[in-house]
């Protein structure tokens, strides 16, 4: 396949993102046996694909200089390799963060062969990914709002539906801010008949997360009400939430835990916060809260499938809030860090 295509690679790692620069690949001649090449008609991005080219990502392993960055993209199968049986030319499909992670638990392991940080990602007119590493979409979903499914409505899937604690009618989750995780946490709450309480310093984002159809009551503004833990506890009748969908870190973490009911669930899935140090005995505050905190980072491409089966149409609707072109992809990255949108970016390649 002669040719060449543009590409975005991280030549360096700062968080002026001055290392991130558009080059030109050329198309491979051939594929590798288990490989697919694929049209990208759309990349969202992730706080992991900021914190990569910033390099402050906390993973336990650091991303080689050159390494296309991002790892959501959905798009076009063009062609596939030899031994390839999963896909075939013509499907629509979405990456996902690591093709061996394909069941269960894997931890750590699958940095090395995540998208963006351990191997090259996605933000390129094409990408090779391995055929374990492609998920199929449904013809409805148009392909800006099906990038936005791989790590972040799948992780907080994974964070209600994948563990044996699964999120059950009535309970209480408590969801922090309004970007893509938070907001594919809400509407699987609510599909779940649970209650998510929000919080967010923004009123103008508490207002379209009531047009998501949680009350008025149930949205809190964290710079009005300072000592928003307490307002949880009112809110549930001072039993505390039985799930926590934990992004901020340590400027969160003890508070969030300090809500969380007797044996409930605290799933912290970043990014962490490195602007405060907490003063709090965060393991006193586990001990006497019983609560279950564990990280979380995205899922499985079978539990991704699982995700996609079980009716996404009428339970996850991607809130794309702003789109780039291909060429502002570092725009893109400006906007992600300044926090002023609602759900999710997505940068337009095709």
């Amino acid at each position: 396949m002669a040719g060449t295509y543009k590409s975005y690679s991280l030549e360096d790692f700062g968080k002026d993102l001055s290392g991130l620069v558009q080059t030109r690949r050329t198309l491979p001649d051939r594929l590798a046996e288990h490989d697919v090449l694929v049209r990208v008609h759309a990349v969202s991005l992730n706080a992991r694909d900021l914190q990569i080219a910033s390099g402050v990502y906390p993973a336990p392993h650091l991303p080689p200089k050159g390494i296309i960055p991002c790892s959501d993209c959905a798009g076009v199968v063009e062609k596939v390799g030899d031994k390839v049986d999963r896909v075939r030319p013509g499907d629509r499909i979405v990456s996902h963060l690591s093709y061996n992670w394909v069941y269960g638990e894997i931890g750590n392991a699958m940095q090395k062969t995540a998208l963006g940080g351990g191997i090259d990602g996605v933000l390129a007119q094409y990408a090779v990914l391995n055929e374990d590493g492609v998920v199929h979409i449904p013809d409805f979903l148009p392909f800006a709002e099906a990038s936005t499914l791989p790590v972040a409505a799948l992780t907080s899937y994974h964070c209600l539906f994948g563990f044996e604690r699964t999120v059950q009618p009535g309970q209480a989750v408590l969801i922090e801010g309004t970007g893509g995780c938070s907001i594919a946490a809400l509407q699987l709450s609510l599909f779940a008949g649970a209650r998510p309480i929000v919080i967010s310093s923004s009123d103008d984002k508490l207002l379209r997360v009531q047009q998501l159809g949680v009350p008025a009551d149930d949205c809190i503004n964290y710079k009005t009400i300072e000592d928003w833990e307490s307002r949880v506890r009112e809110l549930t009748g001072g039993r505390g939430v039985d799930h926590t969908i934990e992004i901020g870190g340590r400027s969160t973490l003890p508070r969030a835990v300090s809500c969380t009911a007797p044996g409930g669930c605290v799933w912290v899935i970043g990014p962490v916060s490195e602007n405060e140090q907490s003063n709090a005995d965060l393991a006193k505050l586990i001990l006497y809260s019983q609560a279950v905190v564990r990280g979380v980072v995205c899922g499985s491409r079978l539990l991704f499938e699982q995700m996609i089966r079980n009716n996404v149409k009428n339970v996850l609707t991607p809130i794309v809030d702003r789109r780039f072109a291909f060429d502002d992809a570092k725009a893109a990255f400006q906007c992600l860090e300044s926090g002023k949108f609602f759900g999710k970016i997505v940068i337009d390649v095709a």
